[in-house]
């Protein structure tokens, strides 16, 4: 527990500056660093780090992405032709390999380097949307500080295991707890950003509904990437961060969350979070 505590403190003041100058191009390089090293993850544990047919084509196509989502005018369009190039060459590869990767394989790649890499490029997507410099932080309000909730309701109250064969330790009364939190803390960043902001005003309504949706979507990426571990039989996705594992181990309920509130905001853009007073 000392040695979690004391990586946690030391990966946030590595991680806050970039937070702080997000409108410059420091997130950016964040995200094509944090991009890179967590698809080196993911290939480990797909068994794909030695293959360098898959792992070099694997990180260029992430690399590229991560590099271009401000680049680019209409990144989506980039992101899509990118990932479906991706997709031909490594189902190209399967097809050829004979017998030595199936189809089913191939589309697990596919998925999880790509489900890597959007989630990433939406922390920065989320960051230039309209009010973008309030919203991406709930991102983490909703991956971490929920998280904590619902760690503190499990231990305090949690009888009913949620999943036990995917995470044996989250509990029902754990995710309503951290669904809870969630939702009480995105009143209280709501009410942080109108008082040291007089021109901003805060939607209750959407940040109750995006705090409760957001809170969930975490828990599902916790899963998700608790799923693939164990299909893969491995404990953690890396050691960069002694006492939490990998960088994805760290960021496997952000990138869920990054996806979610960038479709939030847009398809549910007459539900703004924020608004400016006229």
């Amino acid at each position: 527990m000392k040695t979690r505590i004391i990586t946690g403190i030391v990966a946030l003041v590595v991680f806050l500056p970039f937070l702080i100058f997000s409108g410059t191009p420091a997130l950016v390089v964040f995200t094509v660093f944090a991009t890179a090293i967590s698809v080196y993850e993911m290939c480990g544990c797909m068994r794909q780090r030695k293959k360098l047919y898959i792992f070099i084509p694997a990180e260029i196509y992430a690399v590229s992405c991560a590099v271009s989502v401000r680049l680019c005018r209409n990144f989506f369009a980039t992101f899509v032709l990118a990932t479906a190039l991706f997709a031909f060459y490594v189902i190209g590869v399967a097809m050829f390999s004979k017998g030595t990767y199936g189809y089913d394989e191939a589309l697990a790649i596919i998925f999880g380097i790509a489900y890597v890499v959007f989630g990433y490029c939406s922390i920065v997507l989320v960051r230039d949307l309209e009010h973008g410099v309030f919203l991406f932080w709930l991102i983490f309000i909703a991956a971490w500080l929920s998280d904590t909730g619902a760690y503190f309701v499990g231990v305090l109250f949690g009888k009913h295991k949620l999943i036990p064969d995917i995470s044996p330790k989250k509990t029902v009364e754990g995710l309503i707890g951290g669904v809870v939190c969630c939702m009480l803390m995105f009143l209280i960043y709501g009410d942080i950003v109108t008082l040291f902001d007089e021109g901003r005003v805060a939607n209750v309504f959407a940040l109750l509904i995006a705090g409760a949706l957001l809170s969930l979507i975490s828990v599902f990426g916790d899963l998700l990437a608790s799923f693939i571990k164990r299909r893969y039989k491995i404990k953690d996705y890396g050691w960069m961060l002694p006492g939490h594992g990998g960088l994805l181990d760290r960021f496997d309920s952000v990138l869920a969350v990054s996806i979610a509130l960038y479709a939030f905001c847009y398809f549910l853009s007459f539900l703004p979070m924020f608004s400016a007073v006229a």
